[in-house]
């Protein structure tokens, strides 16, 4: 696990964690709750406590009793206990110098907080880690740590795990000589520990910022910080913790001068130090004495702390010494561990290198084997590439000319229509036409008027259906050759309406059928008028077309969901589904009469369909035999056109 923080920040990022809090004594007493509230967790966590304290009397025993609870968490599967139990081993394991396994059990305790989202074990777990990276010297990890811990004691409201962690935040600042950011830390931990009346950590806390304020020179101020320290150490019975904090406060007073009281707290804490066989306490005492002795004459009494003070050092560097042998041991195993493993791979080696001589003769033969091959195999690859390349041409040449022979028999297809079109639907007409006029030169006089204006309204109705036939294969035959062009202009419905009255009404008239018109043909819309026309004259004259005598039909506009919607409906004899189906395939060209015996070119709603799709439209047919038949003409209004 690697943590990284930049140093050159560290004085920024105490800013943000101090000022993000924004704590108070009221806010603090407000905000005491833990990580899933409950006070079992928090019972758990004080029970912890009391196993993880043995590391400084007894860790072996404190480590025992740690391992005994891990074993009992985990048949019980309680992982708040076991995650707990965790932190107490690596504690007592730190007591008893093994670090490594230390750093173990810290882990343990955070993968079982990451795993079950338990803050406050990982903010310990974190805490707890950072310590003893402090204590190894590596201060870049222990911040790192430290600062994970401190955002989740504050994101829980534990004022009193803040407090502590940003304790061990300014003693990392203060290692690392950043007095500023220390003295910021320190200050803050201590509004929090009075917020939660943390007597311990109160009066160490006034001791460090002493220690800040000595370091920077403001003695009288560290006297002062020292003496509050003090008090509460009186209170909680703290010996180690007067003795350490009389042998500052000896300093401070001796560089302000106040000699005799420097020599009265000097004295008290070699006494403490004495009573508690504290060698760091002894030596420092020592030192203080022995100056404020030699200054004040007693030279006597100056010698005897000078040795005394040689003394302590020599144990305090002995013990260094064993540390340091200790050290060396280890690093002496592990160096015969690597001649060892080094010794093992040079005979491996050795093996390795007889083995790969051996190898490379039957290397080489397969080497030349593999090239031999391999140009065989590039011959084969080039080859097949080339042959499928080639087929891949035949295949489009093949593909491009099926496409080709299938658009000249459309063309036939198209061609032997249009001829067989012209042949019968308009060669009946015109003959008629011809017949007339012959009657009509060569016994004309001998006609009555009404013959005569009967064979004038034959000569008529068969001009009529031959212009009709003659304009619809026009516009199929440019719809068939994509010559079809839409030129929409914005005009009212009504134009193409009356249009087609114009042209059909009198076909009405004579079949005695009436036209009822009924929607909203006054809608403006977006349309070529010439195609729209054709395209109602079609469906109006089928209905006419297959509507008995005395029948209606009725012409509908309306608009529908964006679309403009144009119905032709009939009562007439209706489509059987075969013929439906085929029209609704566009295969067109099958003849049929209506009830008077009027004959088509077929290509009426083929023609309608094609026309259609030059405006982005579509032909709708419903038709049911015996009942009538309506076709309506589906065109997107100009709106749904821009939408699309």
């Amino acid at each position: 696990m690697v943590f990284v923080i930049r140093a050159s920040s560290f004085s920024m990022l105490v800013l943000l964690l101090v000022a993000g809090s924004s704590y108070d004594a009221a806010s603090a007493m407000k905000s005491v709750a833990a990580d899933s509230g409950t006070s079992k967790q928090r019972e758990i966590e004080e029970y912890f406590e009391g196993i993880a304290s043995y590391w400084r009397s007894d860790p072996a025993t404190g480590a025992t009793k740690a391992l005994e609870e891990i074993r009992l968490a985990t048949r019980r599967k309680d992982s708040v206990a076991l995650g707990f139990a965790w932190c107490a081993l690596g504690i007592n394991q730190w007591g008893m110098g093994q670090n490594v396994e230390a750093a173990r059990s810290y882990m343990a305790g955070i993968g079982i907080g990451k795993k079950w989202g338990n803050r406050r074990l990982l903010a310990k777990s974190y805490n707890n880690l950072g310590l003893l990276y402090f204590a190894l010297g590596s201060m870049t990890e222990a911040k790192s740590l430290f600062f994970q811990a401190a955002a989740l004691r504050k994101a829980l409201g534990d004022s009193a795990g803040l407090g502590r962690v940003r304790m061990n935040l300014g003693l990392v600042a203060r290692r690392e000589g950043h007095l500023d950011s220390a003295m910021m830390l320190f200050s803050s931990a201590l509004r929090l520990m009075i917020a939660v009346s943390d007597s311990v950590n109160i009066a160490r806390g006034r001791h460090y910022v002493g220690e800040c304020h000595a370091a920077q020179g403001r003695y009288m101020q560290a006297v002062s910080w020292y003496s509050r320290a003090d008090s509460v150490f009186r209170l909680i019975s703290d010996r180690m913790g007067r003795a350490l904090l009389y042998v500052d406060l000896a300093k401070a007073r001796k560089a302000t001068g106040d000699a005799i009281r420097a020599r009265r707290d000097a004295e008290r804490a070699f006494r403490m130090g004495t009573e508690l066989q504290a060698p760091f306490v002894l030596r420092e005492s020592a030192e203080v004495l022995q100056e404020l002795y030699a200054s004040a004459g007693a030279y006597r009494q100056a010698y005897h702390m000078l040795r005394l003070s040689a003394q302590y050092a020599d144990s305090l560097r002995h013990e260094s010494t064993m540390h340091a042998l200790t050290g060396l041991e280890l690093r002496n195993a592990l160096e015969q561990e690597r001649q060892a493993e080094l010794s093992q791979a040079r005979r491996r080696e050795d093996r390795a290198r007889e083995e790969l001589r051996r190898a490379r003769v039957v290397r080489n033969i397969t080497v030349v084997g593999l090239f031999l091959v391999l140009a065989v195999a590039i011959g084969l690859a080039l080859g097949i590439r080339h042959v499928r390349r080639v087929n891949t041409i035949v295949t489009e040449k093949k593909r491009e000319i099926e496409e080709m022979n299938e658009l000249l028999r459309r063309h036939d297809l198209s061609r032997e229509r249009l001829f067989s079109i012209i042949g019968h639907d308009l060669r009946g007409p015109m003959g008629s036409i011809v017949e007339i006029f012959s009657l009509l030169s060569e016994r004309g006089h001998e006609l009555t008027s009404t013959e005569k204006e009967q064979l004038w309204e034959v000569i008529r109705a068969s001009a009529e259906a031959s212009f009709e036939s003659l304009e619809n294969l026009l516009h199929w035959s440019r719809s068939q050759r994509g010559d079809l062009r839409c030129s929409p202009t914005s005009q009212p419905l009504r134009h193409v309406l009356d249009a087609t009255l114009a042209i059909l009404s009198p076909a009405a008239q004579r079949k005695g059928i009436t036209l009822e018109t009924t929607g909203n043909w006054e809608t403006t819309m977006l349309h070529d008028r010439s195609i729209l026309v054709v395209v109602l004259r079609n469906l109006l004259s089928n209905a006419l077309k297959f509507s008995d005598s005395g029948g209606v039909v009725v012409l509908d506009a309306s608009v529908q969901e964006g679309n403009i919607r144009i119905s032709v409906r009939d009562a007439g004899i209706g489509i059987v589904p075969e013929r439906l189906e085929e029209i609704r395939q566009r295969r067109g060209g099958v003849l049929s009469e209506g009830t008077t015996g009027e004959e088509g070119t077929g290509l009426g709603l083929e023609l309608c369909q094609s026309l259609l799709q030059c405006h982005g439209g579509h032909l709708e047919i419903q038709s049911t035999v015996g009942k009538g038949s309506e076709f309506t003409a589906v065109i997107p209004s100009q709106e749904q056109r821009q939408s699309e």
